[in-house]
């Protein structure tokens, strides 16, 4: 691991962070640079909340197709929050669905982009 450039995102993933992950990704990053790891300060993408919305949308709408026939079916098998999370996907306007696609390949290459210009993990 010696020599690896291991990215720390400076805003969004670390954006109001409970002090217990704080503490505990501040022990692994410790850990890391003892291995020899380069931690490097990652600035990501002003579109980051674009992004995670996108995200939410295709990951809603895939498990709500994915489920659908069970959710109809047997409602009963899915816990309450689970099954209420894959309803909303069933809710899911297509167009918003296919926009959140259209949106992928810009996010990956913008995040591609922003981090792993700089670092290797």
């Amino acid at each position: 691991m010696k020599g690896m450039r291991v990215g720390i995102p400076m805003s969004y993933f670390t954006d109001d962070m409970d002090p217990s992950v704080g503490a505990a990704l501040t022990e692994s990053l410790k850990a890391l640079e003892s291995l020899g790891c380069e931690i490097v300060p990652v600035t990501l993408p002003a579109e980051m909340t674009a992004f995670d919305a996108a995200g939410t949308h295709v990951i809603a709408a895939e498990g709500a197709a994915y489920h659908g026939n069970w959710l109809r079916t047997r409602p009963q098998d899915y816990s309450p929050q689970v099954r209420a999370r894959l309803e909303r996907g069933l809710a899911l306007p297509a167009t918003r669905y296919i926009d959140a696609l259209r949106l992928r390949g810009h996010a990956l290459a913008e995040f591609s982009k922003a981090v792993f210009a700089k670092v290797d993990v």
